[in-house]
C-alpha cells in the first residue's frame, strides 16, 4: 500500500508507471506535480484518492482501468491541461473541478454514480454515456451537451481493464499532402 502526499510537489515528475501489485492511488500522491505529462496505471487500481492528481496542469489525458470503482474528491482538479477523461465507477465531488480545457469526459460504466458537482462550474465539453445510463442523466440535469458512445453495449466495472494513458503530442513538422494528380482533357 502506498502512503498519501508521497510526490506532492514534485515539479520535476514527467512520466510515472505504477506497479501492478498496487490497488489504491491515495489522497494527494502526486497533488501539485505540475509536470506530469503521463500516468500509466495498472490494470490492478481501484480507487483514486482524493486529490490524487490535484494541480498536475501538464497531465492531457486520463484513461482510468475498467476496474477503477472511486474517484475521489477533487482528484483531478484544477488539472488545466486534461482534455479527455474515461472514468468507471463512481465520480466524487469536484473530481474534474478546475479542468478547464477538459473537452470530453466518457463515463464507459452506464451506472456509474456521479456526483451532481463532479465536473465542477467550469465544464463546458461534452459528456459520453450509453442511451439510458446515468450519464445520460447526469448531463440531463446539469445543462451539458451529451453525446452516445459509439457501442451499444455498456461495460461495467468488469469490463477489460484499460492499463495506458496515451498522451499526444502535436507533430513537429506539420503533415505533407499527398501528391496531385492532374488529367487534362483535349478535344
Amino acid at each position: 500500500s502506498l502512503s498519501s502526499s508521497v510526490f506532492i510537489n514534485c515539479t520535476s515528475l514527467k512520466k510515472v508507471t505504477i506497479n501492478s501489485n498496487i490497488t489504491s492511488i491515495p489522497q494527494n500522491f502526486f497533488t501539485d506535480c505540475s509536470s506530469l505529462e503521463t500516468v500509466v496505471l495498472p490494470s490492478t487500481i481501484k480507487t483514486v484518492g482524493s486529490e490524487a492528481f490535484s494541480k498536475c496542469t501538464n497531465l492531457s489525458s486520463i484513461i482510468l482501468p475498467a476496474t477503477v470503482t472511486s474517484i475521489g474528491f477533487r482528484a483531478f482538479n484544477g488539472c488545466s491541461s486534461l482534455t479527455s477523461a474515461t472514468v468507471y465507477g463512481k465520480v466524487g465531488n469536484y473530481a474534474f473541478d478546475g479542468c478547464t480545457n477538459l473537452q470530453e469526459i466518457k463515463f464507459m460504466d452506464s451506472s456509474a454514480s456521479i456526483s451532481k458537482s463532479a465536473l465542477g462550474s467550469s465544464f463546458t465539453g461534452t459528456v459520453y454515456g450509453y442511451k439510458g445510463s446515468t450519464a445520460e442523466t447526469f448531463a440531463s440535469e446539469n445543462g451539458y451537451k451529451f453525446a452516445l458512445l459509439d457501442s451499444d453495449t455498456p461495460a461495467t466495472t468488469t469490463a477489460p481493464p484499460v492499463t495506458t494513458v496515451p498522451i499526444t503530442e502535436p507533430p513537429t513538422e506539420p503533415p505533407t499532402a499527398p501528391p496531385t494528380t492532374t488529367t487534362t482533357t483535349t478535344t
